[in-house]
């Protein structure tokens, strides 16, 4: 069996639990790191938390934080990351099908997250390491749990042709795949219909697909073995004219 046999497979069994759900470890930062501490360095450097609470997110620069994430111990899920000032907002999705959950906290000038993951049954205050490497840039907490950043095209989408669906796509660290980087859409046409996992790779160097495109094996849905569907910065658009809308975690 192949590797991409086996990560195919992998990807099938739902991932339950983890440090990223049960918080049933100690998660202490490192000494300083509390709310106090994120807002006395914040007052210091001349950014009050009221005032970057009443900053328009639109006026901001983008943040190298913001972005979509994959947690391994979530594969089928979302996390969507952004900035606004000295705040930080994170939304996602633990599984494709489940609710959608939102957290909040704060975050200084060297990209340290201090995020309260109390409404998901975790710390108030829980400190996340943006570290931006050539080869694993993401977040990284102090369970050992990274955060990996993904690409723009991952998030969860609707489709025109089934509008009480779904489709989360999906995609996974550069490593899983010989020369091409995987990628899974995880849908349901209808509410109560059956969910269907498509398999995807994006192009990478040395491969013959377009930047921003992803290959999808829509046979499980009666289709073609190798769909190409074009990111366009704010959605998938596919061969016959459909076009699949991202949808905003955080603004919805």
């Amino acid at each position: 069996m192949g590797i991409f046999s086996v990560f195919t497979a992998m990807l099938a069994v739902p991932q339950k639990g983890g440090p990223a759900t049960s918080f049933k470890m100690s998660v202490e930062g490192p000494v300083g790191y509390d709310r106090r501490s994120f807002a006395t360095a914040l007052t210091s450097a001349g950014v009050g938390l009221a005032a970057a609470s009443a900053t328009p997110f639109a006026a901001a620069a983008a943040s190298p934080v913001d972005g979509e994430y994959w947690d391994p111990f979530h594969p089928r899920g979302l996390r969507t990351v952004r900035v606004s000032g000295d705040t930080v907002t994170v939304a996602g999705k633990d599984e494709p099908d489940g609710p959608t959950w939102k957290l909040t906290g704060a975050v200084d000038k060297d990209e340290n997250l201090l995020i309260d993951f109390s409404p998901k049954g975790g710390p108030k205050d829980l400190l996340g390491k943006y570290v931006n490497k050539l080869d694993s840039t993401g977040i990284v907490f102090p369970d050992g749990n990274r955060w990996s950043k993904a690409p723009a095209m991952a998030g969860l989408y609707s489709d025109p042709n089934h509008p009480n669906g779904y489709r989360v796509v999906t995609v996974y660290p550069v490593g899983f795949g010989s020369g091409y980087q995987l990628a899974a859409c995880y849908g349901q046409d209808e509410p109560g219909g059956k969910p269907f996992k498509l398999v995807g790779k994006l192009s990478v160097m040395g491969t013959s697909l377009g930047p921003d495109t992803i290959a999808f094996d829509f046979s499980p849905k009666g289709g073609p073995s190798s769909l190409i569907a074009k990111f366009d910065g704010s959605g998938f658009v596919f061969p016959d004219g459909n076009r699949w809308p991202k949808v905003d975690l955080i603004g919805n």
